[in-house]
């Protein structure tokens, strides 16, 4: 099959190309102007317009199933419904909760095979439990963990090593080598839910961290005689920003302000905030 009529947007440039499929895979750009038979030929509205499938990197449900169901149904329904929202792979985020739910939720995603028609699970993001208690939010606090390598390793063990993101408060006891165990096994460590000083971010972040969860949300504030975890991350290099782009839990001008200092690509990207169940209740 070959894809014309709409502007095609590439990693930095926007091209006027139609694409070769085969197989369901993309092989190549074609000549727009190509004439083929109407079997394999799809023109698109000169409105429209081609884009890669979006990744979601923290998503606790979608379609009215969530993460912590622990069940294969759940997993498909939230995989069906976000390849129809254009996005092609995700990772199904855990919360704070008891360790057998934890642990239900982490089997269930290791023990599942992404189909055809879904959007592809490629990991498991870990929110909690190893976070501070007085930046909490919606994670319970009664289940909030300090960091353990040895609990970590069990669980990562349970879902067959599919645990790729953990967000964690870099101010928390053992939390520096935890956050060094985990870049130093291929795991990004991701700050958050932290009321974490300045210094205290510099400790996480010289020890590995490459990511911040939900700026702002969930974070101490900052302030000009202490710029803390959110001045750290906007001014260091190597940290990807997440930020909860809804225009409720950051105002627009915030939005602006925090893409203008970071700039586009690998230091900034938007959560959409899909909530779970649990979350929501």
């Amino acid at each position: 099959m070959i894809l014309t009529g709409a502007p095609l947007y590439c990693e930095k440039e926007i091209v006027n190309r139609g694409i070769v499929i085969k197989n369901g895979i993309i092989q190549s750009f074609a000549d727009p102007n190509i004439q083929l038979c109407e079997q394999n030929h799809f023109v698109f509205p000169s409105n429209f317009k081609i884009i890669p499938g979006r990744i979601d990197l923290h998503l606790h449900g979608a379609g009215g199933a969530d993460a912590m169901d622990g069940t294969h149904k759940s997993l498909s329904k939230m995989a069906k419904q976000l390849v129809k929202e254009g996005t092609t792979s995700f990772l199904p985020t855990t919360m704070t909760t008891s360790n057998k739910e934890i642990e239900r939720a982490l089997e269930s995603v290791g023990t599942y095979t992404s189909h055809p028609d879904e959007a592809e699970i490629i990991g498991i993001h870990l929110e909690g439990p190893f976070i501070n208690e007085r930046r909490a939010g919606a994670q319970p606090k009664h289940h909030i963990q300090a960091p353990s390598i040895i609990q970590f390793s069990k669980w990562q063990k349970l879902a067959k090593g599919k645990i790729k993101v953990v967000t964690v408060a870099p101010e928390g006891e053992n939390a520096t080598p935890f956050i060094k165990f985990l870049a130093n096994n291929n795991v990004i460590p991701s700050l958050g839910h932290s009321n974490a000083t300045f210094s205290e971010f510099i400790e996480g972040y010289t020890s590995g961290a490459k990511q911040a969860t939900h700026l702002f949300n969930g974070m101490r504030p900052f302030h000009h005689r202490e710029p803390g975890i959110v001045g750290g991350c906007l001014s260091s290099e190597g940290i990807m920003v997440e930020l909860i782009a809804d225009g409720i839990h950051l105002h627009p001008e915030t939005i602006q302000f925090v893409y203008q200092v970071k700039g586009p690509g690998e230091h900034f990207t938007s959560h959409r905030f899909h909530y779970g169940k649990r979350l929501r209740q």
